[in-house]
């Protein structure tokens, strides 16, 4: 018998910079659609969905990343790393703000709900905004993230520090601002 999925994906994982050193990505390529057809279920396939989106901005195909994130919504509309995702896609490779913003919102509904990744939609949000120079948006996530406690049983990110020094001067509370790098010093 085989090995299972998992391992499967999390070997690829393992060896993708090898590989990626070696100039094969046709083979990751192959080997994250062969998973992706092997998967069982949509978690499976989400997974290997977020790899293979992951291999396409690292070779730089921007399109076919989308499409992979998209065919991850379209299976599982309520996947908050997929959301994810697609913010990051449209902040970071498309650098279309509004949509990223607009991903970002869908994201934090869904963090908040299933209670996983609030923290770091929360730090994406606050990035977004920030580069929008929509200081009562930032504001508001810092107050979210300050005030934010997660269950012990969700998955997330610790504090942030980055964010921080693309605070303009004046723009968020300075109290707030030290609250929250008070908790990110701790963490």
């Amino acid at each position: 018998m085989g090995e299972s999925f998992w391992k499967r994906l999390n070997k690829l994982r393992r060896v993708r910079p090898a590989l990626y050193r070696q100039a094969r990505f046709g083979a990751v390529e192959e080997a994250l659609q062969r998973l992706i057809a092997d998967a069982g279920d949509a978690d499976q396939r989400n997974n290997a969905r977020a790899t293979l989106s992951s291999h396409y901005q690292f070779t730089g195909n921007n399109v076919a990343a989308l499409k992979v994130i998209n065919e991850q919504l379209n299976e599982k509309p309520d996947d908050v790393q997929a959301l994810i995702a697609m913010t990051e896609h449209h902040h970071y490779a498309q650098v279309d703000l509004v949509k990223a913003a607009d991903a970002v919102e869908r994201a934090l509904v869904l963090a908040i709900e299933q209670a996983l990744l609030v923290r770091q939609v929360l730090g994406v949000r606050m990035r977004i905004a920030l580069e929008s120079g929509k200081f009562d948006v930032a504001g508001d996530s810092l107050v979210r993230l300050v005030e934010y406690v997660p269950p012990t049983h969700s998955l997330d990110v610790a504090y942030e520090r980055d964010f921080l020094d693309m605070i303009p001067p004046g723009s968020i509370d300075a109290a707030l601002i030290e609250r929250y790098s008070a908790l990110a010093a701790v963490a």
